[in-house]
């Protein structure tokens, strides 16, 4: 027979894997949950277990989530990500004229941005899990406005992309 008071005012629900936890497994850390932001764009944080939040920090930076295979309708309802979609194609223009030139490969700053989130630059619709949680805080755009402008610098200010014929 169970103890009702001790057993069960002990548990906790992981709303990440919707199991429950004893306390020592569960210590009530909040995190976002990628399913519910990517179907339903619930952004709030929830109560998740240490095994969950492991899970979560493990696929932080891996660019896991295509939004148009899970969920295309996000870019409609959601303003943010509607903007983040069209700087992103923006960014993947800008990346395809630079990765071609030169003078870019040359550059070590260039050569660093480019290395740094990749996703970005090459794939429009795929999110790393980071890149989820800081698109609604406003992160996110701020974050590749930057790269749109040094693209954009390097395209106007370099001789050979200059040059071409569709800058």
């Amino acid at each position: 027979e169970l103890s009702s008071g001790f057993f069960f005012s002990r548990t906790r629900y992981c709303e990440y894997t919707g199991k429950y936890f004893c306390d020592s497994c569960h210590t009530d850390d909040r995190l976002m949950i990628p399913s519910r932001m990517l179907l339903k764009w619930d952004i709030k944080a929830f109560s998740v277990s240490l095994f969950a939040k492991r899970q979560l920090d493990t696929i932080r930076e891996k660019p896991l989530f295509n939004i148009l295979e899970i969920n295309r309708r996000l870019y409609k309802e959601v303003p943010e990500m509607s903007l983040i979609c069209l700087l992103r194609q923006q960014l993947k223009n800008m990346h395809d004229y630079i990765a071609t030139c030169r003078r870019a490969a040359s550059s070590k700053k260039l050569q660093a941005i480019l290395q740094k989130k990749t996703h970005l630059f090459t794939s429009v619709h795929v999110y790393s899990y980071q890149d989820l949680q800081d698109s609604p805080p406003n992160v996110l755009f701020p974050y590749l406005q930057v790269f749109y402008q040094y693209f954009y610098h390097h395209i106007l200010g370099c001789e050979i992309c200059s040059q071409r014929g569709s800058v």
